[in-house]
């Protein structure tokens, strides 16, 4: 009796059926052996995708069990005549209904999991071969980890990581990448839970010690270089005015790069002219030729000289990778003591966390064959299914393969389901690769089939048709769009191969897209806001609801803008007023001073309260991170007051009420809300206002609408970095 392809690697876009495709092969292995259900792992990522699918799994083998004439009864009598399964519709439906006891009786073992649940296992079944302490616990909260790294980092009394705190503290002020440097370096933080990092994690902390060697050969290669042209630009200058010349005698003023050289401007050489690399001086008709011909033969073209090759020199790259490095290369420092804080946190609270799993794992699996892991962990799956495969990470993907391949070689399958084009985003450490050429290389020998679903059964026509022609649109250009990165090229024409939908919804849908730029006096961001409001005030006109439209946009920061824009211009948005409110100085302040009233000697806290009350004050807080202050003292405020009350007494201790700021009442009405869920004491709102604020940047926020009311109008603003 011939049962499905051994190995389906299944590329599903969004809307394309996928849940219903990973649900009908479920039921066709319960229905080829009813008696094999606790043989059969589904894995996916997402307790709510985990639910989704046992809940679709259980709602149509129901349907199947009743004789109901249902699409998924027809989809799989219609495989198994395709595969030759000798299965009339009444055995269907018989073998369903023993399925279906089957799992309701035993229901522990319908092993629907999600990843880290099933790592997570793994590890308490081989906590002897990877000699995990006697009573060790597995901490699910990396964040609640990295904020203790975080607060210890911040009471470090080593001269060393002080330094570099203060220099990438400093190196983000400057560069402007916002004032919020718990933000930052909680950004830089989250990478030690990254797979990438894992792969280097010995050599950052093997070298993080000569980082202070590596800074100041940096330092002499940058101001080697900027020494040499400072020089070279004085040079040229003496000889002008030795020669009585100045820089409006030359032609179109080709002797400024001269002064701007001698003065310290160092980034001319991208815009050198044509005529001033030729050292094309004066002109035929210039009073002052002569003496400009006299002054060039008298070492100006030789200065000239000098100047160019050495803008071409190994120097000068030199100076160029040191001018890039300089900025950022106290992050290395930072996260190598954040390193150190994490392994110190894990080793005293006996703790593994969550991220750490798939890493340890690996040591172990990859030196014991599948009969020895299914011994451990006392069971044993014939079939496995993975969805959202795209999420998958290399270290993931090798300590299951194994697993995997056991199944294939023992006469079972395996379920690969995902959709390239979401890896790209890498929200969970996945791997493009994997999905697109690593894991059928790796089932090669059970020659994997590769199929697409390719009907769009949730978007309307015109959506759906856009979709198709912008992503072949990408496919073509790919070479042309991203030119010179090796490999990439191939790789995203690869990623697009599979894109082209079919639809089957009559509603016609609308799409529209503008582009802005930033040469007109406007710019980009405010135009694309006013389109944005005369939209959304266009559709409200034509009749759609404010809670059946949604804009999207690329992250939380953005959500905030758009969402105050719109605020302001009379449109109340569904987003928590967290996103928006957490820009401002002034809520951070207060936010922090609550903190503080909790944690009265909490470093990190006392640094950022200081920080932001200085910004308030509008006076340079770069130092104010590591100075002691008795003007942020907060002792004299309850902390068995409402969080309510203790901003209302923070706004008249600091004088706050003086200063407008509209963010303020939209603190005081979101410290309301909170109060009314339960959250009216201050370590409440606290505890809320982080686990609002704590969501990855990078992960798309929707401003407003209701997730589940999908299709009525969807007004999609991208707000590229």
């Amino acid at each position: 009796m011939p049962a499905t392809p051994q190995a389906l690697i299944l590329k599903a876009s969004a809307g394309s059926g996928k849940t219903f495709a990973l649900a009908k092969e479920f039921i066709k292995l319960l229905i080829l052996d009813p008696t094999e259900y606790h043989q059969i792992l589904a894995l996916t990522f997402t307790n709510d995708a985990k639910n989704e699918m046992k809940t679709r799994v259980l709602g149509e083998l129901t349907k199947l069990a009743s004789g109901e004439q249902t699409d998924m009864l027809q989809t799989i009598l219609a495989d198994f005549a395709e595969q030759k399964v000798g299965l009339t519709q009444d055995q269907v439906v018989l073998r369903s209904r023993l399925a279906l006891n089957n799992l309701l009786n035993d229901y522990s073992r319908f092993n629907v999991n999600t990843l880290d649940h099933f790592f997570t296992q793994l590890i308490r079944h081989l906590a002897r071969e990877l000699k995990l302490n006697l009573g060790y616990e597995l901490d699910l909260d990396n964040d609640k980890a990295l904020r203790e790294s975080i607060h210890t980092l911040y009471k470090t009394t080593n001269p060393r990581v002080k330094k570099w705190l203060r220099s990438f503290i400093d190196s983000r002020i400057s560069e402007d990448k916002g004032w919020n440097i718990e933000f930052n370096i909680k950004t830089l933080g989250k990478k030690l839970f990254q797979d990438s990092f894992i792969d280097i994690r010995d050599i950052l902390n093997k070298n993080a010690e000569h980082l202070e060697g590596f800074v100041k050969q940096l330092n002499i290669q940058f101001k080697s270089y900027e020494a040499s042209m400072q020089k070279l630009g004085q040079q040229a200058m003496q000889l002008l005015a030795s020669h009585k010349l100045t820089i409006s005698d030359f032609r179109q003023h080709t002797a400024t790069v001269f002064q701007k050289l001698s003065e310290g401007t160092f980034d001319l050489e991208a815009s050198f002219s044509a005529t001033f690399i030729k050292g094309e001086w004066s002109t035929k008709t210039s009073d002052r030729k002569d003496e400009i011909e006299t002054c060039a033969t008298s070492g100006l073209n030789e200065l000239h000289s000098q100047i160019l090759e050495l803008a071409e020199s190994e120097q000068k790259q030199a100076y160029i990778e040191a001018k890039a490095l300089l900025p950022n290369i106290y992050s290395y420092g930072v996260l190598s003591a954040l390193s150190d804080n994490l392994w110190e946190y894990r080793t005293n609270n006996n703790l593994l966390l969550l991220s750490d799993t798939a890493f340890i794992l690996h040591g172990v699996i990859s030196q014991s064959d599948a009969p020895f892991i299914y011994e451990k962990i006392g069971a044993r799956y014939k079939h496995i299914m993975i969805d959202e495969f795209q999420d998958t990470s290399t270290h993931q993907w090798k300590n299951i393969l194994p697993l995997v391949q056991f199944s294939l070689f023992n006469e079972g399958s395996v379920m690969l389901v995902g959709d390239v084009k979401q890896s790209v985003y890498r929200w969970r450490g996945g791997d493009a690769n994997l999905l697109m050429q690593q894991a059928a290389a790796d089932l090669s020998e059970h020659t994997p089939a590769q199929k697409a679903l390719d009907t769009n059964y949730r978007s309307a026509k015109n959506i759906v048709a856009f979709n198709n022609a912008f992503f072949e649109a990408v496919r073509h250009a790919a070479p042309e769009l991203i030119e010179g990165i090796d490999g990439k090229s191939e790789q995203l024409a690869k990623a697009y191969e599979d894109v082209h939908q079919r639809t089957q919804k009559s509603f016609e849908g609308y799409v529209k897209v503008e582009f802005f730029s930033d040469e007109e006096e406007t710019g980009w961001k405010e135009k694309a806001f006013n389109v944005t409001h005369a939209t959304i005030k266009k559709a409200m006109e034509d009749g759609f609801h404010p809670e059946d439209i949604m804009v999207l946009v690329r992250t939380n920061k953005q959500a905030g803008e758009i969402a105050e824009f719109l605020l302001r211009n009379g449109i109340h948005t569904l987003t928590d007023e967290a996103l928006y409110l957490e820009k401002s100085p002034l809520v951070q302040f207060l936010v922090f001073a609550l903190r503080s009233i909790l944690a009265p000697e909490d470093a990190f806290v006392l640094a950022n309260l200081r920080y932001f009350h200085q910004l308030i004050l509008g006076q340079s807080p770069s130092k104010a991170v590591s100075e002691k202050s008795s003007s942020t003292d907060v002792s004299g405020i309850s902390a068995g007051l409402s969080a309510y009350e203790a901003i209302e007494q923070l706004i008249e201790q600091f004088g706050l009420h003086k200063k407008f700021d509209p963010f303020l009442q939209g603190l005081q009405d979101f410290c309301l809300k909170q109060a009314k869920k339960g959250n009216s004491s201050i370590a409440s709102f606290v505890e809320g206002w982080q686990e609002v604020n704590e969501e990855e940047n990078t992960k798309p926020s929707f401003i407003t609408g209701r997730r589940s009311r999908r299709g009525s109008c969807f007004w999609s603003l991208s707000l590229p970095k």
